[in-house]
């Protein structure tokens, strides 16, 4: 059974999120919903995604390019941040 606390956050997402979240769902069905309305969700969030750059930077060199950064909203610069900090830390 589908919960529907995640069709709603891909049925929220930016149109380029949206598939990709959809594929993770699909891939991977028994992940834990999250919550990226709160703090704690948020982390969540940032937490799995750095580490899905840090095991795909373990099998083949990673190159991560952020085009027009000057349009970022504050979540994207905060997703940064938190990446930024946990790459820094794993010496990836």
């Amino acid at each position: 059974m589908k919960d529907k606390r995640v069709d709603t956050y891909i049925d929220d997402a930016p149109d380029f999120a949206r598939p990709i979240l959809e594929e993770l769902r699909a891939r991977y069905p028994q992940l834990p919903p999250t919550h990226p309305e709160t703090a704690a969700g948020q982390t969540q969030l940032f937490e799995a995604l750095v580490r899905l750059t840090l095991a795909l930077a373990q099998r083949v060199p990673l190159v991560i390019f952020i085009d027009d950064l000057q349009w970022a909203d504050d979540a994207t610069l905060d997703l940064l941040q938190y990446a930024l900090q946990r790459w820094r830390e794993s010496a990836a």
